[in-house]
């Protein structure tokens, strides 16, 4: 008898693209996540760098986490780009204004004193041309002694390339399990995330593939410099222990009104 290992079954399955499926178990995988703590230390940071501040704009807002508690200290609004998570945003936070639009090159009509680009958001757009993009549109967003905060993803010389990492959690009676093995194509991190949803309805099973820019500490900062913003960064900065990478942030030219 013949024994093969690693065969894997003739399925024709279609690999989505980033929160084409999962965005309605979002919340429930990233449940460990403090987003009140964060809030906080977000709101700390912006008030150090411009006390007065009294709007914001939560550019990449995702599912609304952030803006249900940075409403209770500033005049928010939030960009997404995706449906799901905009129908999940606006059920979160039904006050608040939460625009359609790609961080890349979207135009509010308006200004904000505050802007903030969180929890590795920025890495989606995946080239350096279109980051540098993205925080040019941000800036010209801000008011005249406006501050904008980028939460970074990982530098390229950072990245683990073959880690398998695997995660499930229950909610309710929904069972998520979730698998994926890293990989690094040029300077984009890939992850062809493999889904199993269970209920007593079934199992759905389902990848999408997630792809993050892996930008240096300089590409970052040249950026901020090239859309006139002063840069500073700190590496205990970040918002999440689990999860600090640091944050960049950056100053608009002019006195606020």
């Amino acid at each position: 008898m013949t024994s093969e290992r690693n065969v894997v079954p003739d399925v024709h399955l279609k690999i989505y693209g980033a929160y084409e499926r999962s965005t309605f178990i979002y919340d429930d995988y990233i449940q460990r996540a403090d987003y009140e703590e964060g809030a906080r230390r977000l709101t700390s940071l912006i008030r150090k760098q411009r006390a007065e501040a009294r709007t914001l704009l939560d550019v990449g807002c995702g599912s609304g986490k952030y803006l249900n508690h940075l409403q209770h200290n500033f005049s928010c609004q939030g960009l997404e780009i995706s449906e799901g998570f905009l129908e999940i945003a606006r059920k979160r936070c039904p006050a608040l204004p939460i625009h359609k639009g790609n961080m890349i090159d979207f135009d509010l009509g308006r200004q904000f004193d505050a802007i903030c680009c969180l929890f590795l958001a920025i890495a989606y757009v995946r080239t350096v041309e279109n980051m540098e993009r993205a925080i040019a549109s941000m800036a010209r967003h801000l008011n005249p002694g406006g501050v904008l905060f980028i939460e970074p993803w990982v530098y390229p010389e950072k990245f683990w390339v073959g880690k398998v990492t695997s995660e499930s959690v229950r909610t309710g009676d929904r069972d998520i399990s979730r698998m994926f093995v890293t990989k690094r194509e040029g300077n984009v991190s890939v992850y062809d995330i493999h889904y199993l949803v269970g209920t007593p309805q079934g199992i759905d099973y389902f990848v999408e593939r997630e792809e993050l820019g892996l930008f240096t500490d300089a590409e970052y900062k040249a950026a901020f410099s090239k859309a006139g913003l002063s840069v500073s960064y700190d590496r205990d900065a970040g918002l999440f222990d689990a999860h600090n990478i640091g944050m960049y942030w950056g100053k608009a030219e002019g006195e606020s009104i």
